[in-house]
């Protein structure tokens, strides 16, 4: 390890690395084409970001570089598949078993990609040497981050497993492994609420920062600024994303908490009483509920960060598909989820497994991540058809 000495944080200066004197950028200027401000937490695993989701350091903002064979990508080519089978499943009860496990196994890929393991991370840089981020506040960034590579990689084996045994007991008609195979599904689906509230806590904190003078609004897309230069029912819409997010953060901990308790009972070791248990199975319910709300919403933003960047001038017909899909998204998926949690609380386990059920074929019918895998990576990968602004960040 070579040692490096900095005369100066705040501004451009002289280091030495190896011998050699290094001019080093401030926080936000580029050099030499690769991004420097705040610093990556894990450098050298860029070349493995680079199979697993397509782009490394330096090269997420600009996707003509991007690896289009990645495993992120290759799935996603094969994920819209979902809502012809959940529709075929209208009419077939087989159907339906292919269209859950094929959305489900998909899903746990292309997430394992997104969220654990993605590339670029930094620490947070101070934007005022005068008003500098407190070193509590970087160490809890910091854990954050690592917290979400590890549960996030720990929720995807749980949650790809089930998915798979499920599509194994399809094919071969085992309804026993189906059933014991969605238990363990959906154990591992209510799980990634604790990853989903680790990214929106990192979203929510950043905000703060950057409204403190603090951090410079760089470190966040468009998409996450808070900002009253839009519409009316543009800025509601970006309001209740905000909201979800600080809802979200605020439920990390118990999220956390009564995750790990269900887990525990998938592995047959059961301490919760049965109000205890209606509690877990309702804040399940309920965090999914955010997230669906946030998903809806981010798949219809066509500010940077935003599903929906450069889509319309390359595709108007996947452009209306998601667009109207994102909107029926989080507009009635969410609503779903949360009466499933009232009625979890009550006593009502039957009637919210039942109003569950149903959002999940609702979901599978939505033609939103369907419009979403054609454009991305098909349109912009393989057919070359989007060009517009290629300083483009894909959300989740």
């Amino acid at each position: 390890m070579s040692q490096v000495t900095a005369t100066s944080l705040a501004t451009p200066s002289v280091i030495e690395r190896a011998g050699k004197k290094v001019r080093t950028p401030q926080a936000g200027e580029k050099l030499s084409g690769k991004i420097t401000d705040g610093g990556l937490i894990h450098p050298g695993l860029n070349k493995f970001f680079k199979l697993v989701n397509g782009y490394t350091e330096g090269e997420d903002s600009n996707f003509t570089k991007h690896n289009y064979f990645s495993l992120r990508d290759l799935t996603k080519s094969a994920w819209f598949m979902y809502l012809p089978l959940q529709a075929i499943g209208l009419i077939s009860e087989k159907a339906t078993k292919y269209a859950r496990a094929w959305y489900g196994g998909c899903w746990s890929i292309v997430y394992s990609c997104y969220r654990p393991w993605k590339a670029n991370v930094k620490k947070l840089a101070d934007k005022d040497p005068a008003n500098k981020i407190s070193d509590l506040t970087k160490k809890a960034d910091n854990l954050n981050e690592h917290f979400r590579m590890i549960m996030g990689s720990a929720v995807s084996a749980i949650y790809g497993s089930g998915a798979f045994g499920m599509l194994f007991g399809a094919f071969t008609d085992n309804d026993d492994l189906f059933e014991k195979s969605s238990n363990v599904y959906q154990t591992g689906m209510f799980n990634q609420n604790q990853v989903f509230a680790s990214m929106n806590f990192s979203t929510w904190l950043k905000r703060i920062l950057i409204k403190e003078g603090k951090l410079d609004d760089k470190a966040l897309d468009d998409v996450d600024k808070h900002s009253n230069n839009e519409d009316k029912n543009s800025r509601w819409i970006k309001n209740i994303k905000e909201n979800v997010e600080v809802v979200d953060s605020v439920l990390f901990l118990p999220n956390i908490l009564t995750r790990g308790l269900d887990t525990l009972k998938l592995f047959g070791l059961n301490v919760m009483s049965e109000s205890v248990e209606r509690f877990v199975n309702c804040l399940g319910y309920f965090s999914y509920g955010t997230w669906a709300a946030r998903f809806g919403i981010m798949k219809t933003r066509e500010e940077k960060g935003g599903d929906l960047a450069n889509v319309k001038d390359s595709n108007q017909t996947l452009y209306d598909l998601q667009k109207v899909g994102g909107k029926a998204f989080y507009s009635t998926l969410p609503i779903l989820s949360w009466i499933s949690a009232g009625s979890e609380l009550f006593g009502l386990s039957d009637f919210a497994q039942k109003t569950f059920k149903l959002e999940g074929v609702l979901e599978r019918l939505n033609p939103t991540i369907f419009a979403w895998c054609l454009t991305d990576p098909w349109l912009k990968g393989y057919f070359k058809r989007i060009k517009g602004n290629k300083k483009e960040i894909e959300s989740v």
